[in-house]
């Protein structure tokens, strides 16, 4: 057990600045993509609603991602080195 969450911490340690890179990518594209949706009107009914919908996503998605990384720290599993 305690050489799998070594092997976690390592692994956040190193991927956590691409992780949240990647994640900010895809909510970002995402967002792009909806607005294009909506301006061009691919979304035909309650367009802007469906639109306030996915910022709504987006951000619930944004905040169980930060959450997590702030249990994490708290955890200590990212942070210290040893």
């Amino acid at each position: 057990m305690k050489r799998l969450l070594k092997s976690i911490k390592y692994g956040l340690l190193e991927e956590r600045k691409s992780l949240i890179q990647l994640f900010l990518a895809c909510a970002f594209i995402s967002i792009i993509y909806c607005i294009r949706a909506y301006t061009n009107g691919l979304i035909a009914e309650n367009s802007f609603e469906v639109l306030v919908l996915f910022i709504k996503i987006y951000f619930i998605v944004l905040t169980f991602f930060i959450a997590f990384f702030i249990l994490l720290i708290f955890f200590g599993l990212i942070g210290k080195r040893k």
